[in-house]
């Protein structure tokens, strides 16, 4: 089992949303997410395991230098974590740093008046900003879940 220990860097703190450039230990060196087969399920799951509520990756982060170690991330809904997931060995990919990835977490909850709305996440936008698919989630008590 891998134990991925998660260093971030908080680029833009904008509640509620956080914008991380992610990095990751092994063998006490720290390196690089390739986005090679991270999706937004990917990030929901490591946004979940730094305590956010929910996340999306991206690849417009500044490059990282060094060695990139994690690649064909593959995480399924229900993952806690990203050691959890299948990925490839240590440092084994076809990467380059114009690759890495960053994540935009968030913290948001839902309010009263949102009590019964409905939302997707970690889904795939083919049209700007709405998300055609995703996880079905609604708001009840205060909490979004599925």
């Amino acid at each position: 089992m891998k134990y991925i220990y998660i260093y971030i860097y908080i680029t833009s703190p904008i509640i509620p949303f956080v914008h991380i450039t992610i990095r990751v230990f092994h063998h006490v060196l720290l390196g690089t997410v390739c986005s090679e087969g991270f999706d937004n399920v990917a990030a929901e799951v490591a946004c979940q395991q730094l305590d956010f509520h929910t996340g999306t990756f991206t690849t417009d982060v500044t490059q990282g230098t060094g060695t990139i170690w994690l690649g064909d991330v593959d995480c399924k809904y229900g993952k806690s974590e990203l050691s959890e997931c299948r990925m490839s060995d240590w440092g084994v990919h076809e990467c380059t740093h114009s690759q890495d990835i960053g994540l935009t977490c968030t913290t948001e909850d839902c309010g009263a008046s949102d009590e019964g709305n409905i939302r997707l996440v970690g889904g795939q936008s083919t049209d700007g900003d709405v998300t055609y698919s995703g996880r079905l989630e609604i708001c009840h008590d205060g909490k979004w879940g599925s």
